[in-house]
């Protein structure tokens, strides 16, 4: 994050670990943290950020507001335990009929 909260860059969990054996553990983040940036806002649709996801090489989004400040992150993690939470009530959904054979 800048002084002013927009967001810059980020840095993945293995980054430092990489920084380190190339020998840049003494460089600032800012030397080898990332910028490319992929950003949604807080009121995106769980379909586009699942299609971001989907097509970017990244397994997070960032939340920003209109003034570009972190607000948030959304995981791929995140999206997979929502649709798991939706399915779980729609199959609990009524007017729902499951049949089946009854096992022996």
């Amino acid at each position: 994050l800048a002084d002013d909260d927009t967001l810059v860059g980020y840095v993945k969990y293995r980054d430092p670990i990489k920084a380190v054996g190339a020998g840049k553990g003494q460089q600032q983040v800012k030397a080898w943290m990332r910028r490319e940036l992929l950003s949604v806002a807080p009121n995106t649709p769980f379909t586009d950020m699942e299609a971001m996801l989907l097509e970017g090489d990244t397994g997070h989004l960032h939340v920003v507001d209109d003034a570009n400040r972190l607000i948030g992150l959304v995981s791929r993690t995140d999206l997979l335990r929502h649709y798991a939470l939706y399915k779980g009530l729609d199959d609990l959904a009524p007017g729902r009929v499951q049949s089946g054979r009854p096992r022996l």
